[in-house]
């Protein structure tokens, strides 16, 4: 607080968890209104001065290691190191896509940082580099012997001479805790004044967001959500890092600074979500990708200004709810056509491949739901006759290629005679197919080979019940073989944007 003003001086992002649930249309209005009131609200002092402590680390301690097997469900892992410190992670649902070994090792010298100086000496978490679907917690509890807990920053070490502050960052009596989106060398320290402008500087010029993060965060694992290219989390950890070091500065120069960040801090995220746009629109955006969309979103509407939203904003608005309106309620129908017969005329026909459709967000309720989709069926074909055993002439076929399948239809609600209701959809699918091949006669000399091509479209109708795994057709023995001819509805999506681990939608 400010004593000459009364007034708050301290800089905080807030910001509303948005792993559970799809912002709806009203509660992002909501929350827009409110902003203004939010903001002032969660305003906070991060540090009550800013001047060096005498206090500093030992010149080596043994270095200390602790390893746990983490997966989506989360788990914490608790590091004591050598000089009284414990460091424990708490990695929330959600945040990992796989089951993975996470490493956390408290270093036993000063790991090289712009912080003169280090009241912690360092600590790495491997895989460094791992980006996490939501923002692990991580509280460095310090020894009794360390004082002025409050001018401490833990931050993570982006370089030599480039530090972050962790995101939310908070002092307790004898701890520090934050958020952190990415694993990677951590430390804590107490900055001087020069050397907060300096990283100010850094940050603003090396800020970790779009594709200008690639050459600082590369992913080695799998498992990370969202891929490199999409940026949110450079983009948090940006924001998040300037407030903090500006919060700094407002304590010792004035409020003019705590504007001066919003501008700048709006200034990232405008650009960042430029970047975001400009990237093309995957062929399957309900995961990753959409995620991304309302994360930049969020970040959008808690910091917008009084002048009302941008116009990247505006344009991301309508991306993210077209993704709603595409993702809430999906579903594939597999189709799985084959022939197969190893009887004299040996004979192998299949088609498969899986569409994939969705029913607008506000439409479901309906009691007739437009419902859209696409997809690509697979196309292999082979024959072989042996006509003439005693000439061996034979007569072969083969063609390869593919079948684009669109689908268009609605949903009608049935009652049964027992009053319960019954969902059912009523599809109608379109096929084209793009077929080429080879059909041979070896009893033709001059020529017993010629191309073949097919470029035929026929139409479906098809009534599935709305329910997982609900079959329509299935296959049939044949003397020397089979026919099999069935389509399969499996539901992906079936919630109010809630993280389902099954479908990859994870806000």
């Amino acid at each position: 607080m400010n004593l000459q003003s009364g007034k708050p001086t301290g800089l905080h992002l807030y910001q509303k968890n948005f792993s559970s649930n799809i912002l709806t249309k009203e509660q992002v209005m909501k929350t827009y209104k409110c902003f203004s009131f939010c903001f002032i609200y969660v305003v906070v002092l991060v540090l009550n001065g800013c001047e060096p402590s005498k206090q500093g680390p030992a010149p080596y301690i043994q270095p200390v290691t602790q390893m746990a097997e983490i997966g989506p469900s989360g788990g914490n892992i608790v590091l004591s190191d050598s000089a009284g410190n414990t460091i424990e992670m708490s990695i929330p649902y959600g945040a990992l896509d796989d089951t993975i070994n996470i490493t956390m090792t408290s270093l036993g010298e000063k790991i090289k940082n712009p912080v003169s100086n280090n009241v912690f000496r360092g600590l790495s978490i491997e895989p460094e580099d791992l980006l996490l679907n939501e923002p692990a917690t991580i509280r460095f509890t310090f020894p009794s012997s360390i004082q002025d807990i409050n001018k401490i920053c833990a931050y993570s070490i982006m370089s030599d001479d480039y530090v972050i502050p962790l995101a939310d960052q908070a002092s307790g009596s004898h701890s520090i805790e934050g958020k952190i989106y990415f694993f990677k060398k951590y430390a804590a320290g107490t900055p001087s004044e020069e050397e907060i402008v300096d990283q100010i500087a850094r940050l603003k010029k090396r800020k970790l967001s779009g594709n200008a993060r690639l050459n600082t965060i590369q992913s080695t694992c799998a498992g990370s959500c969202p891929p490199i290219g999409y940026g949110w989390e450079g983009t948090y950890t940006t924001i998040h890092g300037l407030i903090y070091w500006y919060s700094k500065q407002a304590l010792l120069l004035g409020d003019d600074y705590t504007e001066k960040a919003m501008d700048e801090a709006r200034e990232i995220l405008n650009q960042d979500i430029e970047s975001f746009l400009a990237l093309d629109i995957p062929d399957s955006p309900c995961g990753n990708y959409a995620k991304a969309a309302g994360k930049y979103l969020e970040a959008a509407i808690l910091l917008r200004s009084e002048t009302g939203p941008s116009h990247n904003e505006s344009v991301l608005y309508d991306r993210f709810w077209s993704l709603v309106d595409q993702c809430a309620y999906r579903f594939n129908i597999e189709i799985d056509r084959e022939i197969k017969s190893e009887g004299n005329e040996k004979e192998h026909q299949k088609a498969y491949g899986v569409v994939s459709c969705s029913i607008p967000f506000d439409d479901f309720s309906d009691a007739e739901a437009t419902t859209s989709g696409q997809g690509v069926l697979s196309y292999n074909y082979t024959y072989e006759w042996l006509y003439n055993e005693a000439m061996n002439y034979k007569s072969t076929a083969n063609a390869s290629g593919t079948i684009d399948v669109t689908c268009d239809g609605y949903t009608e609600v049935i009652y049964t005679p027992q009053g319960e209701a019954q969902i059912w959809l009523r599809a109608n699918l379109h096929f084209k197919e793009e077929i080429s091949g080879t059909s041979c006669d070896t009893a033709n000399k001059e020529h017993p080979c010629t191309d073949t091509e097919s470029h035929a479209e026929w139409n479906e109708r098809v009534d599935f019940l709305f329910q997982n795994g609900y079959t329509v057709g299935g296959q049939v023995d044949t003397k020397d073989g089979y026919v099999r001819d069935k389509m399969t509805l499996f539901i992906i999506s079936m919630n109010d944007g809630g993280h389902d681990s099954d479908s990859g939608i994870c806000y």
